[in-house]
């Protein structure tokens, strides 16, 4: 996602989703601002580029045999731990421990990323997001 300046073709493109770039463009109260969604060749290749089998959490995502069966349909097992991980993230980034022996260091190590608390939640978010978006323009 990205807004668009439509006079000067400025754009801004870090750190956004839909409820900032409607802040953002709130901010500005004019109409020289657009928004505009990534193309699907455009979220593919962010996923290509973050793709590396030498994460655990990717491995998982390919490996059929550690499937699982959620609501009667397959799951990976590294997106069941994405989906449980995008709410532990942002539990704890308001200060709430998930669980006793949970711990941020383990999930970094998973998904090889860095950062807080908060920006591990937006970085989950990210990745779950071009997966299930890239899922589901396959599946049309």
């Amino acid at each position: 996602m990205k807004i668009i300046n439509k006079i000067t073709g400025e754009t801004i493109t870090n750190g956004l989703d839909d409820f900032n770039a409607g802040i953002l463009i709130d901010e500005y109260q004019n109409d020289d601002y657009v928004i505009v969604e990534d193309t699907k060749a455009e979220k593919e290749a962010k996923l290509s580029k973050m793709i590396d089998f030498s994460i655990p959490f990717w491995m998982d995502m390919i490996d059929e045999t550690k499937n699982m069966n959620v609501n009667t349909k397959p799951m990976s097992r590294g997106m069941w731990n994405l989906i449980l991980s995008k709410r532990d993230c942002s539990l704890y980034s308001k200060g709430i421990k998930p669980h006793r022996n949970w711990k941020i260091t383990d999930v970094k190590r998973y998904f090889g990323i860095k950062g807080s608390a908060s920006e591990m939640a937006e970085q989950l978010n990210e990745i779950y997001t071009l997966i299930t978006e890239t899922n589901q323009t396959e599946n049309k």
